[in-house]
């Protein structure tokens, strides 16, 4: 990545004034590259992965007030937008949730 694409992407930089989002914008797409080539998760789709799982081991749980308080939950927009994120339903397991987490990333990185 270093000796091939970095010199691609940072080819004449230094000639032009580039915004601090534009400059950010460029340091997010390395890092998010790099983080794919090590076939590693970003943060923003760990982040949705492990709050999948959570809720998921919420909704399983034994304690009827924690599984009370999680159906409360799952009315509610946050609860949509996770499940929305990855294409999952509730009724899927931790290991279909980390898959499609991972498919999610994997997409976003080609």
């Amino acid at each position: 990545m270093e000796s091939y694409c970095y010199p691609v992407l940072s080819y004449s930089l230094e000639c032009f004034n580039l915004s601090s989002s534009t400059v950010n914008h460029l340091n997010a797409y390395w890092n998010s590259e790099l983080i794919c080539c090590l076939e590693r998760m970003n943060s923003e789709h760990l982040y949705y992965q492990k709050k999948l799982c959570f809720v998921h081991n919420m909704l399983c749980s034994d304690n009827s007030v924690i599984v009370t308080v999680m159906r409360s939950f799952m009315q509610s927009n946050e609860y949509v937008k996770q499940y929305q994120f990855a294409d999952v339903t509730p009724h899927s397991n931790i290991s279909c949730i980390r898959h499609l987490v991972n498919l999610k990333f994997i997409s976003a990185c080609v």
